[in-house]
């Protein structure tokens, strides 16, 4: 007779694992990349989902335990290392995603803290006791009692993961907010794959901690909690959201244009001075770089001959505009000559083609906050008013 090791539910968690790290390794391999920092920060994410399953395996896996257990004591207690490091990795993932520029600060180097001191204390606690001792601890529970504050330092861990998924929806956010002052077209940036990644895991690590309340309020008011079935939702969930992020980066390329690095205070600009609104203004009539759908502040300031970031302040001090609304006005004003232009039989969508728009809902939504009527409706109007 042959002793099942497995499962269906381990076989979703070694599936998991399997996903998890071939991506990671596929990650890792060259490939020419010019973004290897995401691409290693992502990977080591999915190490760490890789990681999660097997610890899950090893701990509560009813024929892999015996098995493991076998194999060494030390395997024990080994993986759940994982749990500390996936919530910065996702953060530093996301953070190098959204900045062109990012690299790790000393700041941000004390996240792996918590990290640092749970290994020392599993050191210190298990890893440095004699064979026998752990072995006994694995297979005798009642003869070593788990020490109370095991479960609040596991509620502290999922509060903490949940701490770095909130950071990382932070970074969207402002990614977001910030999108306008550097692309004068932000429909084709994709955001799909990163929100799934953030907003999937942060269900997850959410999830986790109210099983860790459920299971410090059950030791102490007696009451009987069902953690298997709290723990296979959690697993199946995993599983789930990592095959359709894989299916998901197949379909579309989860490329994100990043944006500078911000700043709490802007540097400032001394004065913006008549000859460099001159040379804007002069670019924007003579060469019509908003006719290009995808311009960028960096190249609209090569053409300008201007910094960046001062470009970008004079932008939002004299004209009052994001890059964002300063080069859609001026799509919006080509686009009304064309409509205006009696000879002109382009069709609208042509005309918003023409005119620099890649989107008919932008072009649709910026014609009519600055003309206050929609692009067909003006050429009907200014056709009436011609006869």
């Amino acid at each position: 007779m042959y002793e099942l090791l497995f499962n269906t539910h381990d076989v979703v968690l070694l599936i998991t694992a399997y996903l998890c790290g071939l991506f990671a390794l596929l990650l890792l391999l060259p490939h020419g990349d010019s973004r290897r920092q995401s691409s290693f920060f992502l990977a080591g994410f999915l190490l760490t989902q890789a990681a999660i399953p097997i610890d899950i395996l090893i701990t509560f896996g009813a024929g892999f335990r015996q098995v493991a257990l076998n194999f060494s004591p030390n395997i024990f207690n080994l993986f759940d290392l994982a749990y500390w490091l996936e919530g910065p990795f996702l953060l530093f993932y996301t953070r190098s995603v959204v900045y062109r520029n990012y690299h790790l600060g000393k700041i941000e180097w004390a996240y792996f803290l918590p990290f640092v001191l749970y290994a020392l204390h599993q050191l210190f606690n298990y890893f440095a006791l004699p064979h026998d001792v752990k072995y006994s601890i694995l297979t005798e529970p009642s003869l070593h009692p788990t020490p109370a504050y095991i479960s609040k330092i596991t509620l502290f861990r999922e509060v903490f993961r949940v701490a770095m998924g909130l950071l990382c929806l932070y970074e969207i956010r402002r990614y977001r907010a910030h999108l306008r002052d550097e692309y004068s077209d932000t429909e084709n940036l994709d955001l799909g794959w990163l929100n799934l990644l953030c907003f999937g895991f942060l269900a997850i690590r959410i999830w986790a901690v109210f099983v860790a309340l459920a299971y410090i309020l059950s030791n102490d008011s007696g009451f009987h909690i069902n953690f298997e079935i709290m723990g296979l939702i959690g697993n199946y969930t995993t599983f789930l959201l990592v095959s359709l992020l894989i299916f998901y980066s197949l379909r579309m390329s989860p490329i994100l244009q990043g944006i500078e690095l911000l700043h709490e205070e802007p540097a400032p600009v001394q004065h913006i001075g008549e000859q460099e609104l001159k040379r804007l203004e002069s670019v924007m009539s003579d060469k019509k770089p908003h006719l290009t759908h995808s311009l960028t502040l960096q190249e609209l300031a090569d053409l300008v001959g201007l910094p960046q970031r001062q470009l970008s302040t004079i932008i939002n001090r004299h004209y009052d505009k994001s890059f964002f609304e300063f080069i859609n006005f001026y799509r919006v004003e080509e686009a009304k000559k064309m409509l205006a232009d009696r000879q002109n039989s382009d069709s609208v969508l042509n005309i918003m083609l023409d005119s620099g728009f890649s989107s008919k809902a932008a072009f649709n939504r910026f014609f009519k906050q600055y003309v206050g009527c929609t692009p067909s409706e003006y050429r009907r109007n200014f056709s009436a008013d011609t006869l």
